[in-house]
């Protein structure tokens, strides 16, 4: 049976057999570090006092305005319970394939034999075979809704039949353990936390998509998928071409129900996150440090935000997690446990599929298993961690594959300078890329820490891409605490080394937000264990709990009070529709009013729409074609290759395109080079010429084709 305990150590090492010190840090360097997370915590609010002065009783004032209960909300809750529950049955039967598949591959061990991470790696199996069965549907050519819907009735019956044996087994702890004890004050508190930021990021499911990537490529790629019941070349978005598995299992919300499903698929990824974080605590240490850990990496502002927006950060950090769990298990006994290094492997790959940032953590983790298995110098174990290697490149063939067949470059949008394709605008391509370092400088450690300190102090400018919140920076140094602990130890090196090539390669926090995960483990840690005085102890949970307070209530105002508005719909007091038309915070100028307008002009499935400078085409109601950020602008390539408006038109109309949807303001983004005034003319006078104007806010025109 695998082994899940922390083997005892030598006398010499002072480590108990809990794995904890047998004697405590001084008393001093505790309060030197609780003083230091202070600092941190002042610094922090005086920023946000002096650069964003909203008082408390404003505050109060103006939020009971948005709980106000309108005209909608029955028929939208009626909506979205329904929506819940079958989410729910869709997770119910990921963790039930997930659990078939676990126990598939470890056919010699009873049913509770993988211990109390047997349900995270269920369901991390089962999420990753839901993302590839939608892929090979795509690929098949076969991914229509009907399809769909026959698979998920399937899946929801498969996993109540599991279900209902499992509860009436023992699935949990063996018998002759103790029962667990009543919560402790910690723990109460903490649990009321943790209920309180679950609600406050549950609402995000409630929010129409707002969310730029999403409605560029998130959610856009696998709809328009799903318009053609294949995979589609999508040679103007270049996000395309990059592992989309997240994207995969929206498309299972996308064609069950639609964007309000997909939503909550997100949410429960990362409710599936807090699983994890919330079992590998027990197994560290106990129920207070997974308690804890979670509270810390919930009430992190931008995940919080992660929990509102369809986006791949938290799968990534998800299978990420998994990863690392398995192959701590490994470690636990190299030889008896030697599938859960092959397990790590495969979660690896699945975190690689969902964002290329996971290589930072998968590369350090590799390089220490490799350093393992070089100790030991046998042939055996070379192959074995081959074996490894290969289960990490699987989930990423498909990817690669598929862009080979579209553009012979299998790692595009990268290295398209060397293997192409051929007419890419590197210009372009190297522009994504500078804006996705964002001003990153290189190995420059000195820079990271400030860059790290910025982010914990004045980050709350942008809470999309680097509002971490003063938690980590400030109780870091507590974790040193603890460095006698081996965990603890590995976790610090991990945690430094990947944030340190992660910085290196990207200043966007949000795309290195798997990473402060075991930060969280190691901070709850040494909250839990390190603080042997009830003093120090109680002023670090009040510290904790209050930097998560203040976390909350911050986000609060920036989602709830600001043009965002996000209670608005849940409340009833506007329809989903009504609220896209209007320009919000991280929604300028918003074509919805268009796309809703198309929608109903009984356009034929095979009909197209062209979006000029909008790259948001989440929200088309037919196959669109148009171009993301950085990309070559569709209509001006078009319009570059013909020689008048007349053979322009017809490049239109050779590819059914009856609609043509102009964003003004978008279009200012268009890149130098194409937006001249000679393309803009035969642009202009071809739509005026061949087309008609049916629609017009101020964002947005719609143009249709005369009859």
């Amino acid at each position: 049976m695998i082994q899940f305990t922390v083997p005892k150590q030598k006398q010499r090492t002072a480590i108990s057999p809990t794995g904890e010190p047998t004697t405590s840090p001084s008393p001093w360097l505790t309060a030197a570090a609780l003083l230091w997370a202070t600092f941190v915590f002042i610094v922090h609010l005086r920023f946000y006092s002096e650069k964003i002065p909203v008082g408390f009783s404003l505050y109060c004032n103006q939020l009971p305005a948005e709980f106000t209960i309108g005209p909608n909300f029955a028929s939208f809750w009626f909506g979205h319970l329904l929506r819940m529950g079958g989410c729910f049955l869709l997770f119910l039967g990921a963790w039930s394939l997930g659990d078939a598949l676990l126990l598939w591959f470890f056919p010699d061990y009873d049913y509770t034999g993988l211990g109390p991470l047997r349900v995270v790696f269920s369901l991390g199996l089962g999420l990753g075979v839901l993302a590839y069965l939608a892929f090979g549907l795509f690929a098949l050519g076969i991914a229509h809704r009907g399809v769909y819907f026959g698979l998920y009735g399937m899946l929801c019956l498969f996993g109540i039949c599991r279900l209902i044996p499992a509860l009436r087994s023992s699935v949990g702890p063996p018998s002759d353990k103790t029962p667990d004890s009543p919560p402790n004050t910690t723990e109460k508190i903490v649990g009321g936390f943790l209920l309180v930021a679950l609600a406050f990021s549950f609402l995000g499911t409630t929010q129409p998509e707002i969310f730029y990537d999403a409605l560029v490529y998130h959610l856009a790629v696998p709809q328009t998928y799903l318009f053609a019941g294949r995979l589609v070349n999508m040679p103007y978005n270049h996000y395309s071409y990059l592992p989309l598995l997240t994207s995969m299992l929206y498309s299972w919300g996308l064609a069950i129900d639609g964007m309000y499903f997909a939503k909550l698929i997100n949410f429960g990824v990362g409710f599936c996150t807090l699983i994890a974080i919330y079992r590998w605590g027990r197994v560290l240490k106990d129920r207070t440090l997974g308690l804890v850990a979670c509270a810390i990496f919930l009430g992190t502002p931008l995940v919080i935000y992660l929990f509102w927006v369809t986006n791949s950060d938290l799968a990534t950090a998800f299978f990420l997690l998994q990863t690392l769990m398995a192959a701590w298990s490994w470690l636990q006994d190299p030889e008896k446990n030697r599938k859960m290094l092959y397990l790590a492997g495969l979660f690896a790959g699945l975190g690689l599929a969902s964002k290329y940032t996971a290589v930072f953590g998968v590369s350090i983790l590799s390089f220490f298993i490799a350093w393992t298995f070089w100790k030991k110098r046998e042939t055996l174990r070379v192959r074995a961690f081959l074996f490894y290697l290969t289960l990490i490149i699987l989930p990423l063939a498909p990817w690669w594959a598929r862009n080979y067949v579209y553009t012979g470059n299998p790692f595009f949008p990268y290295l398209a300078d060397t293997l192409g394709p051929k007419g890419t605008d590197l210009n372009l391509m190297r522009g994504w890329q500078d804006e996705t370092k964002d001003a990153s400088p290189g190995f420059r450690p000195v820079l990271h820490v400030k860059k790290m300190w910025d982010d914990a102090t004045t980050g709350v400018a942008n809470i999309a891409f680097n509002y971490i919140g003063p938690l980590f920076v400030s109780f870091f140094l507590l974790t040193l605490c603890a460095l006698k602990v081996p965990w603890v130890r590995l976790g610090t090196m991990f945690f430094s080394a990947s944030i340190l090539c992660g910085l290196s390669a990207t200043y966007i926090t949000r795309l290195l937000i798997a990473y402060y995960i075991p930060l969280a483990l190691l901070i709850a840690f040494a909250i839990v264990s390190m603080l042997s005085r009830p003093v120090q102890k109680r002023c670090a949970l009040i510290l904790l709990v209050s930097m998560l307070g203040f976390n909350v209530y911050l986000l609060s105002h920036m989602l709830l009070l600001t043009s965002i508005k996000g209670l608005r719909v849940a409340t009833g007091q506007v329809t989903p529709a009504d609220y896209l038309k209007e320009p919000r915070n991280y929604y300028p100028n918003p074509s919805y009013g268009a796309y809703e307008f198309v929608r109903h002009l009984g356009l034929r499935s095979d009909d197209q729409i062209l979006v000029a400078g909008e790259s948001r085409m989440f929200y088309s109601p037919n196959t669109t074609v148009g171009s993301a950020p950085h990309d070559i602008p569709v209509i001006f390539e078009w319009a570059i290759g013909s020689k008048d408006p007349e053979e322009l038109y017809r490049k239109l109309k050779s590819r059914n395109i009856s609609i043509v949807i102009f964003n003004p303001a978008e279009a200012r983004k268009i890149p130098a080079g194409y937006a001249n005034i000679h393309l803009s003319n035969m642009i202009a006078f071809m739509l005026g010429h061949y087309f008609q104007r049916v629609y017009a806010d101020p964002w947005a025109e719609v143009y249709r084709a005369k009859t």
